[in-house]
């Protein structure tokens, strides 16, 4: 009985020792894009002049992007407060085209770097005419874009010149 225990005792060891790996296999796993994560929030609000008619889309809106929508024009006004890896990167992920694809105007705002850049894409609906400025704080970019049907760009055009005019960026005191 004793041999019995001991032989059932032996095809459990070994039953036991062939369902584990042969060697320890050790993944790693790391980002390919590594991104500064900041715990500060935003130093500025963004704010410009919206046209009475523009809606507040809140399916696409956030507390850090507000999305505007023009219903009979179409045209949709939007403020984003957002981190990348670099402008290139912002550009490529805002756009679809890399910066070199791209005619980016570089001036100044408040002491920091603004880009001003137009470009044209397509939706279900057929071209759009969109429009970007970006401010840099080194921290975060502060994002307003326009997108217009490219049928409407004349008629929106005062439209979206007085929204980029008006844009300013404010922090707590206002300024």
């Amino acid at each position: 009985m004793r041999k019995w225990y001991l032989g059932l005792f032996i095809l459990c060891m070994v039953s036991l020792w062939g369902c584990s790996p042969a060697e320890e296999v050790w993944e790693t796993v790391a980002d390919a894009e590594a991104l500064c994560v900041s715990v500060h929030t935003p130093t500025f609000d963004i704010r410009a002049s919206l046209p009475q008619e523009a809606a507040l889309v809140e399916a696409f809106s956030s507390q850090h992007t507000k999305v505007y929508a023009e219903e009979e024009s179409g045209c949709e006004l939007t403020t984003e407060i957002r981190q990348a890896q670099s402008l290139d990167a912002l550009l490529l992920e805002m756009t679809g085209f890399s910066r070199e694809h791209l005619e980016v105007i570089g001036t100044s705002a408040y002491n920091m770097p603004r880009y001003d850049l137009t470009w044209t894409c397509t939706d279900e609906e057929g071209f759009r005419t969109c429009r970007a400025a970006i401010i840099d704080d080194g921290i975060y970019y502060y994002v307003a874009t326009s997108s217009v049907p490219l049928e409407h760009a004349e008629e929106t055009r005062s439209l979206v010149s007085g929204f980029f005019d008006s844009l300013g960026l404010y922090n707590s005191t206002g300024v």
